[in-house]
Formats: C-alpha cells, sequence, structure tokens
C-alpha cells in the first residue's frame, strides 16, 4: 500500500487524483491533504476520505476544522 499526501486537494488535478485514488483503494492510502480556501470542498472530500492530518493555510479554517474534527491533526 503506497501513502498518498495531496497538495491542493480541492483543486482540478487534486480533485482528479483524489478520483483515481478512490478506484484503486487497495493501493494506495490518502495520509495527509492540504486545502487553500475552499472548506466547503475540503468538507465535501472528507466525506468519503479518511484521513489523519489536513494542512490549511487560513488561521480561522484551522481552527474551525479542529473543533469540528477533533480526530484530525491540523
Amino acid at each position: 500500500m503506497k501513502k498518498i499526501t495531496i497538495l491542493g486537494v480541492t483543486g482540478s488535478i487534486g480533485t482528479q487524483s483524489v478520483d483515481v485514488i478512490r478506484h484503486h483503494s487497495d493501493e494506495f492510502e490518502i495520509v495527509a491533504m492540504s486545502a487553500g480556501k475552499n472548506i466547503d470542498g475540503l468538507e465535501k472530500i472528507m466525506r468519503y476520505i479518511h484521513t489523519s492530518y489536513i494542512c490549511e493555510s487560513e488561521k480561522e479554517d484551522q481552527e474551525y476544522l479542529q473543533r469540528k474534527y477533533k480526530d484530525l491533526t491540523i
């Protein structure tokens, strides 16, 4: 199993990467994701991709995610 970090997970290439990895979940695991300012898009992806690490650039978004998802490392 290859462990993957996706930078810019809510962008065009990031969402395409997520789709490919979802279809090959026996070979790949997303262990970390980063997102810019698209928290809605990030949360949508988080519904079906479970990861332990999220990198978020905006302080207020980091705090929001930490409050809502206590098990994540932000």
